[in-house]
C-alpha cells in the first residue's frame, strides 16, 4: 500500500485512489472500508476520533493485525505520524515481532518513550486464525475473540506482555505474562524438559 495508495501494488485493487491506507476503517482485521471525496477516488481520513471497531476501541486497542497500518481507538485519534510516517510502524510493532529481544525495550525506554510521544502503549489484537482476517468485527462471536491473542507494550516501562483471548487493557496489565513465560513451549525440548537455562 505504500508509499500511497495509487502507487500500491495493482493486486491490491487500490491504485485508483488517492490517499493513504491509514485514512481507511479497519472493519475487520484484514479489511477495510474507504471513505472518498466527491470524485469517488480521493480517499479522507475516516474516523478522526477513532471510534471504530467500537468492541475493540472500548477495551483499548491500538492495532489489530495484520492490517497495523490502519490505527484505531487513542493511536488513530493522537498520532498522526502512525499513518502517515511508514518508518514509525516498523519499530512500534518491533516488540511483539521479536519478543525474544524483551530486554532491548527495557534497556531504551528513555529514547523510545521519546521517538513514540504522546503514545504511553500500542495494544495490539492477534487473531489466531485467517479465517478471522475477513470477518468482519460486528460479526465476531465470544469464541471469535477467544481465539485471538493480546499483546501490550507498555513503553515507559519497556515491559511486553502477551494473554489469550481479547481483553480490556486493564485486565491485560493484570493476566498478561511477560517473555519467556507467556511462551513457555519455546523453551522445552522434544521430551517437555524445561531447557530455558540452558
Amino acid at each position: 500500500f505504500f508509499p500511497t495508495l495509487s502507487e500500491s501494488l495493482p493486486r491490491l485493487g487500490c491504485f485508483g485512489l488517492h490517499g493513504q491506507i491509514g485514512d481507511a476503517v479497519l472493519i475487520a482485521p484484514g479489511a477495510v472500508r474507504f471513505e472518498t471525496e466527491k470524485d469517488g477516488r480521493t480517499v479522507h481520513f475516516a474516523d478522526k476520533s477513532g471510534q471504530h471497531p467500537a468492541s475493540l476501541v472500548t477495551r483499548g486497542y491500538n492495532l489489530v493485525a495484520p492490517m497495523v497500518a490502519v490505527p484505531i481507538g487513542t493511536l488513530r485519534r493522537d498520532c498522526k505520524a502512525w499513518r502517515e510516517d511508514r518508518r514509525l510502524r516498523p519499530l512500534g510493532m518491533a516488540p511483539f515481532l521479536f519478543p525474544s529481544l524483551h530486554q532491548i525495550w527495557k534497556d531504551h525506554t528513555e529514547i523510545l518513550t521519546e521517538i513514540f510521544e504522546g503514545m504511553p502503549h500500542l495494544y495490539v489484537l492477534w487473531p489466531n486464525e485467517e479465517a478471522l482476517w475477513d470477518k468482519p468485527f460486528e460479526e465476531w462471536t465470544d469464541a471469535d475473540e477467544a481465539n485471538c491473542r493480546s499483546s501490550l507494550w507498555e513503553i515507559g516501562s519497556g515491559r511486553v506482555l502477551w494473554a489469550e483471548g481479547t481483553h480490556h487493557i486493564d485486565e491485560m496489565r493484570e493476566i498478561g505474562k511477560p517473555f519467556p513465560e507467556a511462551f513457555p513451549w519455546l523453551f522445552e525440548d522434544n521430551d517437555g524438559a524445561d531447557v530455558s537455562t540452558a
